[in-house]
């Protein structure tokens, strides 16, 4: 068994780029049969999923169970001549939800009951200014917001019919990089190098102004167990040089400070620590020349280096894998497992619908060869391909039943198919003959069916 250790972590290797289609346990389309967008998806007190998006010019509000099926949706009209823009949703301590956006260069706040009723709206700019956004519930189970009047932020607590309660004024300049809310603190991060971390009383009273050593912050996110706050940022004026992870205990104290591979990540919403190590899920874009962008995820330590990453095939109900998807925002469920919600092209309701993947907890961070063996049961039962990229051959193998291989081109043409009656064995494919570029792997079961990606190079 000795020797054969020495060749696990080469073909771990291998399989980061293998397609994380085995590991998305569920993959739902939700929206209408028009044009559909994205915009921002939480998790509720009951760990059901509320998604917000848009149709056309007005919202799109659906609620998800941890099956992704739809348990109710909706869509409100706008009773304006300029589209609703959500940005955020957040559920409240009465268990309604409020949506915050923008219409006309307005502000609203719409408020709905637990089963998607409208209760009411607010679009008063006095109060919601030019725009409001970033919701969070408040430690007293009340509503936090971030509003922007003519340039200038503040944050407002309101309460259960919306009336503010709480105010701090005139936050920026500089620009805030990002809201926290963790026990009965509120943290507020700027963009400077002195006194850039805020915390706050539930009351609105300034506890402490802590200056973390990043001259240039770019965001802030909570800890997994909600003990620590984590901020990156540069150290430099130099906006483009190395970014730095900085971990800080919930007085503001810092605990650690690593120089980080993360910088480049797409929008800081895509991402959340997964476990109390503090290793985290990115998400980016992966784009090829031909086929078009799709759904890339990191697994990386606590400072952001990469152990593994893996692209989403989108497959499931989204059958039509050379159309384009974009990633708004990723979550942890109760269950640790990782809650995907976006948009993608030519979906099976309408011209863009909307979605939700739900993946695999994966927790085969890489420490040592000698747990390697132990890491290999993770990809047992699950269909793969590797080499890949390849040149001249790649294998396909995890097939757990009777199936039929069939790789196809980027135009659709089948290149290569075989019926595969040898369960549980390696079916090698020779390329020699093909063209460079990429095709799909489908594999078609009695139980199940799985679409891969291999690059030829």
């Amino acid at each position: 068994m000795k020797p054969f250790k020495n060749y696990i972590l080469p073909l771990l290797l291998l399989l980061a780029f293998a397609s994380g289609k085995a590991q998305v346990i569920h993959n739902r389309a939700f929206g209408t049969a028009g044009w559909d967008a994205a915009y921002d998806i939480i998790i509720t007190h009951d760990n059901f999923y509320m998604l917000l998006g848009q149709h056309q010019d007005n919202l799109y509000i659906a609620k998800a169970d941890t099956n992704a099926q739809l348990v109710w949706e909706k869509s409100y009209y706008s009773s304006v001549e300029w589209p609703q823009q959500p940005n955020s949703i957040c559920e409240i301590g009465d268990s309604s939800y409020v949506i915050a956006g923008v219409t006309e260069d307005k502000g609203y706040l719409f408020k709905i009951n637990s089963v998607g009723d409208t209760l009411f709206s607010i679009t008063d700019t006095n109060i919601v200014g030019n725009n409001i956004s970033n919701l969070r519930q408040a430690p007293d189970g009340n509503l936090l917001a971030l509003v922007t009047h003519y340039g200038i932020v503040s944050l407002l607590k309101f309460d259960n019919n919306l009336n503010v309660i709480a105010r701090i004024d005139s936050l920026t300049p500089p620009f805030l990089r990002g809201i926290e809310v963790v026990n009965n603190t509120i943290y507020i991060l700027k963009r400077d190098s002195i006194n850039n971390l805020l915390l706050i009383n539930n009351d609105f009273t300034q506890i402490d102004s802590v200056t973390v050593p990043i001259k240039v912050p770019v965001y802030l996110k909570k800890s997994f167990d909600n003990t620590e706050l984590i901020l990156e940022g540069v150290d430099t004026a130099v906006v483009f040089a190395p970014h730095k992870m900085v971990y800080v205990d919930i007085f503001g104290n810092t605990n650690s400070i690593c120089d980080t591979t993360g910088f480049g990540w797409q929008n800081k919403e895509d991402f959340n620590p997964i476990d109390n190590l503090n290793n985290w899920v990115f998400c980016s874009t992966y784009t090829d020349a031909t086929w078009g962008p799709d759904i890339r995820l990191y697994f990386t330590d606590d400072c952001g280096g990469v152990l593994k990453d893996t692209i989403l095939y989108r497959g499931g109900s989204f059958s039509e894998p050379w159309a384009e998807e974009a990633l708004i925002k990723m979550l942890v469920d109760h269950n640790g497992n990782y809650v995907l919600y976006g948009r993608a092209e030519q979906g099976p309701i309408g011209d863009w619908d909307l979605f939700l993947w739900i993946y695999k907890k994966w927790d085969g961070f890489i420490t040592a060869v000698e747990e390697t063996e132990n890491q290999l049961s993770l990809f047992k039962n699950s269909p793969m391909v590797y080499p890949n990229p390849t040149q001249n051959q790649f294998t396909v193998s995890g097939i757990t039943e009777n199936s039929s291989i069939t790789v196809l081109d980027v135009m659709g043409k089948v290149v290569y198919t075989i019926q595969h009656t040898s369960p549980n064995t390696h079916h090698p494919i020779s390329t020699t003959n093909w063209a460079k570029g990429l095709y799909v792997v489908q594999i078609k079961g009695n139980s199940a069916t799985t679409s891969l990606k291999v690059v030829k190079q």
